[in-house]
């Protein structure tokens, strides 16, 4: 006969492993009260928080790797961690989830700290508006480092030299892939790059590059519009189609089938912030010396 209290132990075990997986979008400190929690927006935010707060830290995930924070809508579930935050780490630049979201956020949780990852960035525009992707630049997110490390030690002043340690340590990692950049693109000084959606604009001016959209107002290129990219690609012998995940595949491999090039993945959302930002100064110095200009999908 089967013991019951193995039977019970199974089950009990099953049953954890279920409730861990539906946390879904949380990390570190799942059963410590005491830990800080934040919410943030975008994936490289949630990595910014984990390197300063470390341990001491509990981080709810707005727009999940993957998704667009153009179109994401939080699930039920998400509120309710909101609604526990400590603190709310805004991108601070106008990015559209926020616009969105960022009033019913609030309501969720009156008595959550706010906290604008944008303060002591100068914002670009686009046209007439702002552009919201300031953490495309090492520099801003240095900055952003900052205002998270001054934010946990407002909320936990018990922990603050852990903070300004992890924040010290995050910072001169980021400094270093700035530098890295910074030396490897100064031969292509003023080198311009097309871009479908204008995610680079504060990469570009940090680095003196200049990105040239295609997209116009958040609409994708017409049948007109993809042949006189395809024209432009061949006169400027361009052969490289970079293309971020959240957008549909199918126009960059047409453009790229009629040059005659590659498809290439650039996400600016990806997680591993040091890592990604290391492999799109990598990637686009490999197109500048292959080619006479360059186009990010």
């Amino acid at each position: 006969m089967i013991d019951k209290r193995i039977v019970i132990i199974i089950v009990g075990v099953l049953l954890f492993d279920g409730a861990v997986a539906l946390v879904g979008y949380t990390s570190e400190g799942e059963n410590n009260e005491e830990n800080v929690r934040v919410a943030v927006t975008i994936p490289p935010q949630e990595q910014f928080v984990k390197k300063v707060g470390g341990d001491e830290v509990k981080v709810t995930l707005m727009v999940p790797l993957g998704k667009d924070p153009h179109s994401y809508e939080p699930t039920t579930r998400q509120m309710r961690e909101v609604a526990k935050a400590d603190i709310y780490l805004k991108v601070g630049s106008k990015i559209s989830f926020e616009n969105a979201w960022m009033d019913k956020i609030k309501s969720y949780n009156e008595e959550m700290t706010i906290v604008n990852g944008s303060e002591g960035v100068e914002l670009r525009r686009m046209g007439s508006k702002i552009d919201p992707h300031i953490w495309m630049s090492p520099v801003n997110a240095m900055n952003a480092v900052e205002n998270i490390k001054e934010a946990l030690i407002e909320e936990d002043s018990d922990n603050s030299q852990y903070y300004i340690d992890n924040a010290e340590n995050y910072t001169s990692e980021l400094e270093k892939i700035h530098l890295d950049i910074k030396n490897d693109m100064e031969e292509y000084d003023s080198e311009e790059f097309l871009v479908y959606h204008p995610s680079f604009g504060y990469f570009a001016d940090e680095y003196n590059l200049t990105q040239v959209p295609i997209e116009k107002e958040g609409k994708s290129p017409g049948t007109k519009e993809v042949q006189n990219i395809i024209d432009k690609a061949k006169r400027e012998n361009i052969s490289v189609v970079f293309i971020s995940p959240q957008f549909d595949r199918s126009q960059a491999e047409t453009i790229a089938e009629e040059i005659d090039g590659e498809v290439l993945s650039l996400n600016p959302l990806a997680k591993d912030y040091i890592e990604n930002i290391g492999d799109m100064g990598e990637k686009l110095e490999s197109a500048f010396d292959g080619s006479e200009g360059v186009y990010l999908w």
